[in-house]
């Protein structure tokens, strides 16, 4: 586009458009899903499916382990284990908030407030002397 200034006597080119650009979308694969594994009660699981970039795979769970596992398809192949769909692919991370443990009951520990000193006011006389003394007071 040519840019001219009211007088005619400035020209300029120039790339111009009416519409915004349009926006980089970051693919994301819609078809990956977060499963929990379990490898069973009697004998090790063998899990088979696709992972979330296409590709087959097949692994194996010991007995009573357990696995969160992203997949576009997931199948039990051997085994009495199972999983369980839990969302979409990842799922966030929770964070963990320690807590304080005894390391020889194994019961939790909850921190016991220490007593602080406080300074408690007491009033104090102090004489003041304003003057001589003329003379003593007799009763």
């Amino acid at each position: 586009m040519t840019v001219v200034d009211f007088y005619g006597d400035y020209t300029a080119n120039t790339i111009c458009s009416l519409f915004p650009p349009t926006q980089t979308i970051t693919p994301s694969n819609s078809l990956c899903k977060t499963y929990l594994l379990f490898g069973g009660t009697i004998n090790q699981t063998t899990f088979v499916g696709l992972d979330c970039d296409g590709f087959p795979f097949d692994f194996f769970l010991e007995v009573y382990d357990t696995q969160i596992f992203c997949a576009q398809s997931i199948a039990i192949a051997f085994g009495d284990g199972s999983f369980q769909y839990l969302g979409g692919c990842p799922i966030p991370t929770p964070t963990a908030t320690p807590t304080p443990t005894d390391p020889f009951t194994g019961t939790t520990q909850t921190p016991t407030p220490s007593p602080t000193n406080t300074l408690t006011p007491s009033a104090t006389i102090t004489p003041i002397v304003t003057g001589k003394q003329i003379g003593r007071a007799h009763v």
